[in-house]
């Protein structure tokens, strides 16, 4: 995990770092519901409940333009050696996503409201740039992010957006 900004778990974390990693962050959660910085989603009705301050930011900046939208885009990439098995990798998505409620949020048309939806499922495209060689491969990858880059992601239907594994 990069330090102050935990966004990584790997096969290199004990059971005993993750269960660490789970108490910290929900003794933290109690102390900001405690101090009443935060309340919890469970004292609003079950199916929709506000936006955060932040999540409030975003959808305004989404209703300026599809430019302001995109500015927002934030993008990973990770790269794995080894053959991909596609079907294994969507479902290991799909488990994230049933497990983090987060990646299933979706805003309401007015910005008021979110909600988490079960049903929201992932596109999973692979690209294979093997075919352009050493030259082309570098070429199409950055046409690729760019691309990416510029696409606007829907609050209102939420997820986590398409996934593109790449075999290069």
């Amino acid at each position: 995990m990069l330090e102050g900004f935990p966004s990584y778990l790997t096969v290199a974390h004990t059971e005993e770092d993750i269960d660490e990693v789970i108490s910290v962050f929900h003794a933290g959660l109690m102390d900001l519901a405690d101090s009443r910085v935060i309340t919890s989603p469970a004292a609003y009705d079950a199916e929709k409940f506000p936006l955060t301050v932040a999540q409030q930011d975003v959808w305004a900046v989404s209703q300026i333009s599809d430019a302001a939208s995109c500015a927002l885009n934030e993008s990973d990439t990770i790269r794995l050696k080894g053959k991909l098995d596609a079907d294994s990798f969507r479902e290991a998505v799909m488990q994230a996503m049933d497990r983090h409620q987060a990646l299933s949020l979706r805003y309401s048309d007015d910005g008021g409201a979110q909600w988490m939806d079960k049903s929201t499922r992932i596109d999973l495209l692979v690209h294979d740039y093997r075919e352009y060689g050493d030259d082309g491969k570098d070429e199409e990858l950055e046409r690729f992010f760019r691309d990416q880059s510029s696409t606007v992601f829907d609050l209102e239907k939420g997820g986590l957006g398409p996934l593109s594994p790449d075999q290069t």
